[in-house]
């Protein structure tokens, strides 16, 4: 059978064995033999870790001290409850028209952006910017940063360690 790609190269492919590929230049043959198998080793299978839980770390903002902030690798903002922006009293917050999707899959719209609020963390000072958002404050956990101010701080993750 020939077989023609769409950029015009021509080859002939084999009927006889279905397991035959043709991809533009190259012939792929599958082995059907099993001893050339490759015998998997249970001594290089990593025993399942325990889930260490939120990756959270100590910060302050302004004079007020928190006990945890939530850093989340899979988000590209920093956010801000705005009850607690509020006891800042860091300024006016600049207008957006980005809305947010939740994590339940709801669309929110933010109250605005808040930029360059000095957040501490340990001896480090880092700006960072955040999306004011109006929604319920957990107060143990009451902010988000995400992955723009790690990489400002140049965190280094450990996820095997937690």
């Amino acid at each position: 059978m020939a077989v023609t790609t769409r950029s015009g190269r021509g080859g002939v492919a084999s009927t006889s064995n279905p397991r035959n590929v043709v991809s533009d230049d190259v012939l792929v043959q599958y082995d059907d033999d099993p001893s050339n198998d490759v015998q998997l080793s249970d001594e290089n299978v990593n025993e399942e870790l325990e889930d260490p839980g939120a990756f959270t770390i100590p910060y302050t903002i302004g004079n007020v001290d928190f006990a945890k902030a939530l850093c989340d690798l899979g988000t590209s903002i920093n956010l801000m409850p705005y009850s607690v922006f509020k006891t800042f009293g860091i300024g006016q917050p600049r207008p957006t028209s980005m809305i947010l999707q939740m994590a339940d899959r709801t669309m929110k719209r933010p109250l605005g952006i808040i930029d360059d609020v000095l957040v501490r963390v340990d001896k480090f000072i880092l700006p960072a910017d955040f999306m004011i958002l109006d929604c319920e404050v957990d107060y143990e956990v009451s902010i988000i940063l995400g992955r723009p101010f790690l990489a400002t701080g140049k965190a280094l993750v450990d996820v095997e360690a937690g």
